[in-house]
C-alpha cells in the first residue's frame, strides 16, 4: 500500500486487483482464525483459497505455507470429517476455474 506498483496494480482492470482483494481476504481470515478458530471460518479460508488459485496460480505461494500451519495448528490430519469437508470447500473455490474450458 506504500509503495507504487502494488497500488497502481490494484487500481488497473487486471487481474491484479482481484489477487490483491484474494490476498487480503486470506490473510484476513488466517488472523482471524488465529484469534479465534472455528469451523466457519476454516471453511471460509479453504472456500477463498480456492478462489484465489482459480483467479491466479501465484496465489499458491501464499496459500503453502498458510495451509500448512492451519493443518498443524489444527491438527486436521486426525480429523478426517472436517479434512473433507474443508478440502471440498476448496474444490467449490476452483468452480470458476472448470468451467474456462465450457466458455472457451
Amino acid at each position: 500500500a506504500f509503495s507504487p506498483l502494488p497500488w497502481q496494480y490494484s487500481i488497473t482492470a487486471e487481474v491484479f486487483a482481484l489477487h490483491n482483494f484474494f490476498v487480503a481476504l486470506i490473510v484476513h481470515t488466517a488472523v482471524r482464525y488465529d484469534a479465534a478458530p472455528t469451523k466457519r471460518l476454516l471453511y471460509l479460508g479453504s472456500f477463498v483459497c480456492g478462489l484465489a488459485l482459480a483467479n491466479q496460480h501465484t496465489a499458491i505461494l501464499l496459500e503453502t505455507p498458510i495451509v500448512l500451519w492451519v493443518v498443524y495448528k489444527s491438527n486436521l490430519v486426525h480429523h478426517k470429517e472436517l479434512l473433507l469437508k474443508t478440502t471440498l470447500f476448496f474444490l467449490a473455490g476452483l468452480v470458476p476455474y472448470g468451467t474456462v474450458p465450457i466458455f472457451a
